[in-house]
């Protein structure tokens, strides 16, 4: 009889660790915050995701088994939270390049849809020099991603509109459209950037 009892006594000490959320914090913040703040750069936001971590570990400590270590779930935990913060501002910088992009390209044409200024002509063939190719490497990273994606396969890769459009799955018109934006934008960044 006092074997079990001190096997009870035993699991006792484990299940606090796993039933008493309070001393989470105490126990795994620093490993928390550091594992975040190593993937994220910003304290701040390590912080609110260590938090939002534990609220989570809180809400779903009745699905810890045991199984692993309490650090270890949080750490799971943390490392979802983590993928959805970077998927966030993925999309949300993605948003405002179009956006920026939107505008830079409304500011070229007239209400009736001309050109608001006289375009100067490109030379037919670009330079070959080290320093053109990586300002044009820069104003490409520039473009919203859409625009990249087609630019890249239809003027650097060369490929057929027809293939562009089943591999993006879009319109030949949406592709026609993405490209003049794409050079629109190009051009700009270059005559800014390179010719001027």
């Amino acid at each position: 009889m006092p074997v079990t009892g001190e096997i009870m006594n035993q699991g006792a000490t484990e299940q606090p660790t796993r039933a008493e959320p309070e001393r989470w914090l105490a126990e795994h913040g620093d490993a928390l915050f550091a594992f975040a703040l190593a993937r994220i750069g910003k304290p701040a936001d390590a912080e609110d995701l260590v938090q939002e971590t534990l609220c989570a570990g809180i809400r779903g400590r009745d699905k810890f088994e045991g199984k692993s270590q309490v650090r270890s779930w949080l750490i799971g935990i943390l490392k979802r939270k983590i993928v959805d913060l970077l998927r966030q501002r993925a999309r949300d910088e993605s948003g405002k390049r179009q956006l920026a992009a939107d505008d830079l390209f409304a500011q070229q044409f007239s209400a009736q849809g001309h050109w608001s200024q006289r375009q100067r002509r490109w030379t037919d063939s670009l330079p070959e020099t080290e320093e053109f190719w990586q300002i044009l490497h820069g104003c490409v990273s520039r473009l919203p991603p859409n625009f990249v994606a087609v630019f890249v396969m239809r003027e650097l890769d060369e490929e057929a509109p027809k293939e562009i459009c089943n591999k993006l799955d879009i319109t030949p018109s949406n592709l026609a459209v993405r490209l003049h934006r794409a050079r629109v934008l190009l051009r700009k960044c270059l005559e800014e950037r390179w010719f001027s």
